[in-house]
C-alpha cells in the first residue's frame, strides 16, 4: 500500500479572508477516507488531493480510515487565511505526515496509530511474519551408487582420470560430507584431493559438516583451502 507522494502547493485555494482551507495528498481515495471534525473531506481528482475549503481557523479533529477501519487520528490546527498543504506517506506498516504553510503540522507525537503493541509516538512496527519453511535438501547419491563410484575411481590408472570421474559425478549428483571423504580415499596427491573437493563442495547437502572434509586433508594449508570452499 506504499504511495508515492509529492508535496503540492495549492496556492489558488489560499483565502484572502479569515477562512482557511487544507489539502491532504498521498492516500489512495479508493482505499482511504479523511475526515475533519466528523465531516468527510472530498477528493478532488484534478489536484489529486483531499481538499476542505471554507474551514474555520483553529483546532480540528483529523481522522483517516482505511477501508472503513480507523488508521490515523490527530489534532490539527489551521491558521486564519492560510491554506495548509499536507502530505501523508502511506507505508506498509505505518504513516508519516508533513504540512506546510501556516498552522500547526501533524507530527508523529500527535498521531494515534491503531494496532496491537504500536506506540503512537513512533512509526508502526512491521507485523511479525510466519517462519519460512526451509527448502528441502536435495537427495544425496545412494550408497550403492557411491560404492560403485569409489570403486571406479580406485580402479582408474591415472590421477587425472580419478579426478575426472569425480568431477563428472559432481555435475549430476549431490553428496554428503561423509561421501566426499569416501571419494577422497583413492586419491593420493593433495592437489587431486583439492580439485575433487572444489568440484564436490557446491553439491554438498550438509555443509555444516564440512569439518569432516577438512579433517581428511593432509596439510594445514589444504585444510584452510577446504574451509574457504564451504
Amino acid at each position: 500500500m506504499s504511495t508515492a507522494l509529492m508535496l503540492l502547493l495549492h496556492a489558488g485555494l489560499a483565502q484572502a479572508g479569515p477562512i482557511s482551507s487544507v489539502s491532504f495528498t498521498g492516500p489512495n481515495p479508493q482505499l482511504f477516507a479523511i475526515y475533519l471534525d466528523g465531516r468527510e473531506v472530498p477528493f478532488v481528482a484534478s489536484s489529486g488531493s483531499f481538499v476542505m475549503a471554507e474551514l474555520a481557523p483553529g483546532p480540528h479533529a483529523f481522522r483517516m480510515t482505511m477501508n472503513g477501519s480507523e488508521a490515523l487520528t490527530a489534532d490539527f490546527t489551521t491558521t486564519a487565511g492560510t491554506h495548509e498543504v499536507c502530505t501523508i506517506l502511506v507505508q506498509p506498516f505505518g504513516y508519516d505526515t508533513r504540512c506546510v504553510a501556516g498552522g500547526n503540522p501533524l507530527r508523529w507525537a500527535d498521531l494515534g496509530i491503531r494496532g496491537p503493541g504500536v506506540s503512537p509516538s513512533a512509526p508502526a512496527a512491521a507485523a511479525p511474519r510466519a517462519a519460512a519453511t526451509p527448502p528441502a535438501r536435495p537427495t544425496p547419491m545412494s550408497a550403492t551408487s557411491l560404492a560403485r563410484l569409489v570403486t571406479a575411481v580406485d580402479d582408474a590408472s591415472f590421477s587425472s582420470d580419478r579426478v575426472g570421474l569425480i568431477q563428472g559425478a559432481a555435475s549430476k549428483n549431490h553428496f554428503t560430507c561423509a561421501q566426499v571423504v569416501a571419494l577422497l580415499g583413492p586419491l593420493s596427491h593433495s592437489s587431486d584431493k583439492l580439485a575433487a573437493v572444489e568440484a564436490l563442495a557446491p553439491k554438498v547437502v550438509d555443509p555444516e559438516n564440512a569439518h569432516e572434509v577438512e579433517a581428511a586433508m593432509d596439510f594445514s594449508t589444504d585444510k584452510a583451502k577446504v574451509r574457504a570452499m564451504f
